[in-house]
């Protein structure tokens, strides 16, 4: 295993622990590109929250719609 991934339902986090740096957690958040070595791919966080519903989303979309 290289590397293994959480991510959390309730707000908007994605945990990525990987073997070469001593299983140290890397968190990505809202905006941040989130880099899977493992299989070569790159993905933004708002992408692997597509089809979810959570306070953080209600947030950025509200913001987005005012012009915040």
């Amino acid at each position: 295993m290289l590397e293994y991934v959480l991510i959390e339902q309730d707000i908007m986090e994605v945990e990525v622990c990987r073997r070469h740096h001593h299983w140290q957690s890397g968190h990505y958040f809202l905006g941040d590109q989130v880099w899977f070595g493992a299989i070569e791919l790159s993905l933004p966080v708002t992408a692997i929250y597509a089809r979810v519903t959570n306070e953080d989303l209600r947030t950025a979309d509200a913001a987005s719609s005012t012009g915040d």
